[in-house]
């Protein structure tokens, strides 16, 4: 922006330093026709534009087919202690696809701190109790990735999808390496049917 307003200044100090004749007013129909291509009559939304940031990414994946369930991007012992550590801040992000509906598409990818625990969070416990009283398997840091096709779930004709992926090498208490790869997505018809998977492998 700085490099245009000089090049536009140099520009109007060129004509008026090399210019002595007056300048007659354009022709109507070239002014018609440049009004009408111009800025005057441009659309209300000029296509889908960007927004990138950074942001938490926390949560907790269970697989009942397993028995284990995951939790990543949060210091489990400061949260039960009253002092949540959000410190896995990943980048992310918006794209505006400028509809009718508000559609926003979101991208989340970075490093999360993560436990596998082995059993499942069915919510007949807090959290707090379930992660002080169940075993943990391995702990580390995996690589995180979320994506979402319509964040505020307001397109009417296109079902919504969201997904959130975990890969990485944890170690386990005894200070083997294990592989992790955890997975949940779901989607939704904008109706009255939802349908959900999730996976956690440890191996």
């Amino acid at each position: 922006m700085k490099k245009l307003t000089f090049l536009l200044t140099l520009s109007a100090l060129f004509l008026i330093g090399c210019t002595t004749e007056e300048i007659s007013t354009l022709d109507s129909s070239i002014e018609n026709d440049s009004y009408a291509k111009g800025i005057a009559n441009a659309p209300e939304k000029s296509g889908m534009y960007v927004i990138r940031t950074e942001s938490v990414a926390a949560g907790l994946i269970v697989d009942a087919k397993t028995g284990l369930s995951v939790l990543f991007g949060v210091d489990f012992v400061a949260f039960c202690s009253s002092e949540p550590n959000f410190n896995d801040v990943v980048s992310t992000q918006y794209v505006d696809v400028q509809s009718n509906d508000e559609r926003f598409l979101a991208l989340q990818q970075g490093d999360v701190i993560t436990f596998v625990f082995d059993g499942i969070f069915d919510g007949s416990k807090t959290l707090c109790d379930f992660v002080f009283s169940t075993p943990i398997l391995a702990e580390g840091v995996s690589r995180f990735i979320y994506n979402d096709n319509d964040i505020n779930g307001t397109v009417d004709n296109n079902s919504n999808s969201w997904s959130l992926k975990l890969n990485g090498r944890l170690l386990n208490q005894y200070n083997e390496s294990k592989n992790l790869s955890a997975k949940f997505h779901e989607t939704w018809d904008k109706e009255h049917h939802w349908s959900f998977s999730s996976s956690v492998r440890l191996h």
